[in-house]
């Protein structure tokens, strides 16, 4: 028989890096091996009967003690436990802008870990963070039919960046290098935030620069191509929590014949 997954997660819009870390994968799993699994999502509540239905409970960043409930339940029943995540949320940086929801949630993620029996990562970094004694590194990816065969037009130069509030201090720390790039652009785009010194930035070096805002994930692609857009740029700080991100800037980039 097929073996029966049950994606916890609550529903929610399948964007930012869900969709790079359960929905896209799940989807392209449940397509090419139809005859080997059955997938099945939550709608919010999970009913203890569903158990009974499951072989395997997924959980997309356990951090709340509504998680850890689900995932005893499961274990009571005998269903095993993946669990992925995809950041640092064990030294997320008092300040930070998740602190308060996650960064003081560090005693609910490690009694998560010990309920898991398998533990996904995107990075060696996170697999070295979290210590699992049965951990997959599964890198963020993109299918090869969904890169462009050519590179970007450096005629017209279209710089980006994209990312919310959470990287206020990555981008102010790197204002030089938002000098510089200006000044070789012809137009900037800020996705979904910008700080407020750029505008007064982006006046000195007259230069095109616009607040866009946020792209549904499945329409990024797209938005980026019809856009030209030659390169992303995507500053981070040296830290214990930076040191765990991926590379979804980098494949983005390269998926439009950008740079990053």
């Amino acid at each position: 028989r097929k073996t029966r997954i049950l994606v916890a997660n609550a529903p929610e819009e399948i964007g930012g890096v869900t969709a790079w870390r359960m929905f896209w994968p799940l989807r392209h799993l449940a397509h090419k091996y139809h005859d080997l699994v059955d997938i099945q999502y939550s709608r919010g509540q999970i009913f203890p009967f569903e158990f009974y239905q499951t072989d395997i409970l997924l959980c997309y960043r356990p951090s709340e003690p509504a998680h850890l409930a689900v995932m005893q339940q499961a274990k009571t029943v005998g269903c095993k436990i993946v669990c992925d995540y995809d950041d640092d949320y064990l030294n997320l940086a008092v300040g930070h802008p998740a602190y308060w929801s996650l960064g003081t949630r560090k005693h609910i993620i490690q009694q998560a870990l010990e309920l898991t029996d398998l533990l996904w990562v995107s990075t060696e970094a996170l697999a070295q963070v979290y210590k699992h004694a049965n951990t997959l590194v599964l890198p963020n990816a993109m299918l090869q039919d969904d890169l462009q065969n050519h590179p970007a037009d450096w005629r017209k130069k279209t710089f980006v960046w994209a990312g919310s509030d959470a990287h206020r201090e990555d981008v102010d720390v790197y204002g030089e290098t938002y000098r510089a790039l200006l000044r070789r652009a012809d137009r900037f785009v800020w996705i979904n935030f910008m700080p407020t010194w750029a505008v007064s930035v982006s006046a000195e070096k007259n230069t095109r620069v616009d607040l866009q805002p946020w792209i549904h994930t499945e329409r990024y692609l797209e938005w980026m191509r019809t856009n030209e857009v030659t390169a992303i740029w995507k500053p981070l700080l040296t830290n214990q929590f930076n040191r765990g991100k991926t590379n979804i800037a980098w494949i983005v980039a390269t998926a439009c014949g950008a740079i990053c």
